[in-house]
């Protein structure tokens, strides 16, 4: 009954939002349809791998009202995922999301997040290579609901300082309870920025309170009591302008956590990044350490990771492009003093995609491989996956070329 009301409240205030920007004058609809088709070696993300083929119907649908001083969106995702061999779980996946930014004036800037996500923890994700996060994951396939709902301020009071603040409440439920908790957070944040040319220094202040409720195993009598952790984070970040193209990021800080049976757990965290950017085009690595709250793990993480993005294109017109990302992650109990390993991690993932000049048609090619090692709270997972997709990318409004008459 809670999932159903936490759906059903993220619906209405999407209608909500929908209803009060009924008299804007722009509308823009878009819709990606694909079709793919692969195989992975691990169906069940378990720690026995069994491989299976599979295909993939997804469709993505979105519609943006543009206002002068504010832009609404709301979309939906509906994917299906069906195993030949019946080695895995078919899966079908929605998500649904919505957003608004206001600009109630010229230094001032409000933004709201919505989204619901009903899937599998072992899902097929048709998605951008590129923008995936590592993060450590249960062995199994478990149906699950994960909510995100936030707020984010801006004040620019004049063009060298701006403050801000943010609210956040995450939530996970695990429909399969199979000796895993549900977690939710609620987080908040406040950011001083002072900008110069080409340097940015940020001063950012973190509170969470990170709750993971109780556990029991499906096949016996043990259970876990609920738990909860705060988390404060105090970062200073130096970010630089090397060139029209290249940046720079360092960032260092301290991280405390509480818990009832640790007490306060100090932390040092940090950043440092190198980037290079050119309208859609970028390649980055970051080196960090940082805590985090693993909701699908239901544990507290100090996350020390390396990582490369890279999205380039391959022809002079663009049409065709590569994309990557490959990541090594050590994960460490954040709210125990002794710090115990919790598993690392080794992520990559290539993608070789191609679209039309003048249709709104592409086609893409993806390798993804992901081998965890377990320790206290995670198992051994080890999976390669291969992708073929087709698909469209539809829009009608003002301002979206026309299908068969222009570029994408």
């Amino acid at each position: 009954m809670t999932r159903n009301r936490t759906l059903a409240s993220a619906l209405v205030a999407g209608v909500m939002m929908l209803a009060a920007t009924s008299a804007r004058s722009a509308v823009i609809y878009e819709l990606v349809p694909s079709a793919s088709v692969g195989v992975t070696s691990n169906a069940l993300m378990t720690s026995v791998p069994i491989r299976d083929e599979f295909g993939v119907l997804a469709a993505d649908g979105r519609v943006r009202f543009e206002g002068a001083q504010s832009v609404f969106g709301l979309g939906y995702t509906l994917g299906f995922t069906h195993y030949f061999e019946g080695h895995g779980i078919d899966t079908l996946s929605n998500a649904l999301n919505v957003s608004e930014t206001i600009h109630p004036s010229a230094r001032l800037d409000l933004h709201f997040a919505g989204s619901s996500v009903l899937s599998r923890t072992s899902r097929i994700d048709i998605g951008d290579v590129t923008a995936v996060m590592p993060l450590g994951t249960p062995a199994g396939s478990y149906r699950y609901l994960g909510t995100t709902v936030l707020e984010d301020l801006t004040y620019r009071p004049t063009a060298r300082y701006a403050y801000g603040q943010l609210l956040s409440y995450n939530r996970l439920d695990y429909i399969d309870h199979v000796g895993l908790a549900d977690t939710q957070s609620i987080a908040a944040a406040v950011h001083g920025d002072v900008i110069g040319a080409r340097d940015t220094l940020t001063l950012t202040f973190t509170f969470t309170d990170f709750f993971i409720g109780e556990t029991a195993g499906a096949t016996s009598m043990v259970t876990t009591g609920e738990s909860q952790t705060l988390l404060g984070d105090l970062r200073l970040r130096w970010h630089r302008l090397l060139s029209p193209s290249w940046e720079s990021d360092l960032e260092a800080g301290v991280a405390a956590s509480y818990h009832s049976g640790n007490g306060v757990v100090p932390a040092p965290v940090g950043l440092a990044a190198v980037g290079y950017r050119r309208d859609f085009w970028f390649a980055t690595l970051t080196v960090s350490q940082t805590d985090l709250p693993n909701p699908f793990l239901g544990a507290l993480t100090i996350d020390d990771q390396a990582l490369l993005r890279l999205a380039i294109p391959l022809t002079r017109r663009e049409l065709v492009t590569l994309g990557g990302f490959a990541s090594y992650l050590y994960a460490r109990a954040g709210d125990e003093t002794s710090f115990a390993r919790l598993y690392d991690q080794r992520a990559a993932g290539v993608v070789l995609s191609a679209h039309f000049a003048r249709l709104p048609f592409w086609g893409a090619i993806e390798y993804t491989y992901l081998d965890q090692h377990g320790g206290q709270g995670a198992s051994d997972i080890t999976r390669h996956l291969v992708l073929l997709s087709i698909g469209g990318a539809f829009s009608w409004g003002p301002g979206t070329p026309r299908f068969f008459h222009g570029g994408l």
